[in-house]
């Protein structure tokens, strides 16, 4: 493959792997990764305060029976008996938006009084509010203006619904930070509600543009950290003027109060319930507990940046790009094995000391240029193996070639003794006939001459060695095993040629002013040395020994007996039952001590004189 081929090749894979790392598969794949190593790395930070949360449980909701708009009242209560057994602080997750005033002032008023006397004792009272352009919503003023403070209760799930990450807290027109409910309820336990910004970019390490004030929620520091109280048992307690059950419980912690119903709409989806360490739904103020938690810690996920997820995508794409174009297959997967290994060992690692490393970069960096560059590869190759094929199919018949192509590790081609029959022909008198022509013309019948002899000598199961000029040496047997080492085949080939030249005579295109070409076919039977012969630069799949000699011998006696075709008694002891062939000689050739009987054949005999 050429190498501005392979540049271009391997600038689409990096290409590609970008453009994957783009779509919505990548942040799906990372999230996975995210929520497996949540649910399986054990947290290393510090031991966070306890938080209590107050939940609004389906038990409650039956047997109090009050719609939630008259639940001032219980609030008021609940209120007082914190501040008084010296809570931190009380959070809502609750938006008070409208007043109850005209139809029911008692209880909106006793929950007033409870605030204001919460402050008094220094108790902080929270309430929550929905932030955003369409749906926003606001505690009504009378609210607004007697609590400590207020918190959005925005969740902001990821693409797939999942609760894993907050915005803390998000900048106004005049730069000053408007708190989560999360992160009033963090004020509240460290007693900074006039120092919130301090606190807060303290604890971030700073508060840019870059953070956002975003933190990936560490769902597993909450394990028996979050508390839940049934609101029905906390009100039955500050009814009854229990003191010493809430010391017991709420002495020194913020409470949190809030739905925590599946009839109440504020469940979502998490990647991991602390409580049964699988991934659940959660009421939002036990998420809100989880986010404070894990502001709360010692130590906060940090997320890889786009610009190191880029700079990580191009150069792991671009090593993958260059090793699956230059690099063979197995050694291609190999290297993305343990790539992908270490990449993993690397995250796992990353995830253990709180650094979040996307998945999706190693993913797209290895399957995509693979895909690409090796599909490539593959093709291009292919397409060469088809040339390939395409060729060596000229050199033996189509059932061979599939034969070797489907058990290569069947043919032998490293030089080994094989029993097999070898044929030699020739062109009578073709030096002297080139003679007479130009060489345009000479070469142009002469290929038309050895494709019809390659048709039939591929068609009879033979094997096209080498062309020696005007001559053709076939073996049959050879690199693919024949029944009774080919000697059958090879006289049909040697007969399917005669029958060629006699139609190639009667055309009389092959050389001009030439009538009747006249050719010589010998063959024998007997072992002989198969397999490469040669050096790195140069090898060559041939045949070696004293059959192939005597076969070239005997093609050579055509032309004293005036025959076409002439075959040893090894071959004609194979063949005599299938073939009708006639005694020529015993004669004694150059370079043998024992002479060699040789026969005429004359056709295939048919199955009546089979029978016969």
């Amino acid at each position: 493959m050429p190498l501005i081929k392979k540049t271009v090749i391997v600038c689409v894979g990096v290409a590609l792997a970008f453009v994957a790392a783009l779509t919505p598969l990548a942040g799906t794949i990372d999230r996975a990764a995210y929520d497996f190593l949540l649910r399986n790395i054990q947290p290393a930070s510090g031991d966070p305060p306890r938080v209590e949360v107050i939940g609004m449980d389906t038990e409650t909701l039956d047997n109090l029976k009050v719609p939630l708009v008259l639940w001032y009242g219980y609030f008021a209560k609940i209120v007082d008996a914190l501040a008084s057994a010296g809570a931190k602080g009380v959070v809502f997750d609750l938006i008070p938006a409208i007043t109850i005033e005209k139809f029911a002032p008692e209880p909106e008023r006793e929950f007033l009084v409870a605030v204001k006397a919460a402050r008094g004792k220094g108790v902080p009272v929270f309430v929550g509010f929905k932030a955003g352009d369409v749906g926003a919503q606001m505690p009504h003023p009378k609210f607004l203006f007697t609590v400590s403070g207020i918190g959005y209760v925005n969740l902001f799930p990821d693409e797939d619904g999942v609760v894993r990450r907050q915005r803390l807290y998000v900048m106004d027109e005049n730069g000053n930070l408007v708190p989560s409910l999360a992160l009033v309820t963090a004020l509240a336990e460290a007693g900074k509600i006039d120092q919130g910004r301090e606190f807060v970019c303290g604890r971030l390490g700073g508060c840019d543009a870059a953070s956002k004030g975003e933190v990936l929620t560490d769902y597993r520091v909450g394990h028996g950290k979050a508390r839940l109280h049934s609101f029905g048992e906390v009100l039955e307690a500050a009814e009854r003027g229990d003191s010493a059950y809430f010391k017991e419980r709420f002495a020194g912690r913020v409470a949190l109060i809030g739905p925590a119903s599946d009839k109440l709409p504020d469940n979502h989806p998490v990647p991991l319930n602390p409580a049964t360490g699988q991934p659940s739904f959660m009421a939002g103020v036990l998420i809100q507990a989880q986010i404070f938690l894990s502001f709360m810690s010692d130590r906060h996920f940090r997320d890889v940046s786009a610009a190191h997820q880029r700079l990580l995508l191009l150069i792991m794409a671009l090593l993958c790009a260059v090793t699956s174009i230059v690099v063979a297959p197995m050694a291609t997967l190999i290297g993305a094995t343990i790539a992908a290994v270490l990449y993993i060992f690397a995250m796992i690692a990353g995830f253990s000391s709180y650094l979040v490393i996307p998945l999706s970069p190693m993913v797209f960096s290895i399957a995509v240029p693979a895909v690409v560059c090796g599909g490539y590869r593959y093709l291009d190759e292919a397409s060469r193996f088809k040339v390939l094929r395409r060729y060596f199919g000229s050199y033996v018949s189509r059932s061979v070639m599939e034969e070797i192509l489907k058990n290569p590790g069947k043919i032998n081609f490293d030089g080994t003794e094989l029993t097999l029959t070898i044929m030699f022909t020739d062109i009578r008198n073709f030096t002297a006939l080139s003679e007479k022509l130009d060489s345009k013309t000479t070469v142009a019948g002469l290929n038309k001459y050895l494709g019809a002899m390659t048709a039939s000598i591929t068609g009879t199961g033979g094997y096209v060695n080498r062309y020696l000029g005007d001559g053709i040496l076939a073996l049959y047997g050879a690199p693919n095993a024949l029944p009774n080492y080919g000697a059958l085949e090879a006289v049909r080939g040697a007969l399917a040629m005669r029958g060629e030249l006699e139609r190639l005579n009667k055309e009389g295109h092959l050389f001009p002013g030439v009538d009747n070409l006249k050719i010589g076919i010998g063959l024998h039977t007997g072992p002989a040395v198969v397999g490469n012969v040669g050096c790195h630069e140069k090898m060559d799949y041939t045949v070696i020994g004293d059959s192939a000699n005597l076969a070239s011998r005997v093609e050579g006696l055509t032309k004293n007996y005036g025959v076409d075709i002439l075959i040893t008694e090894s071959v004609f002891e194979r063949v005599k039952d299938d073939v009708e062939a006639l005694y020529v000689d015993t004669v004694l050739v150059k370079g043998r001590v024992e002479e060699v009987k040789v026969y005429k054949v004359i056709s295939l005999r048919t199955l009546k004189e089979k029978i016969s």
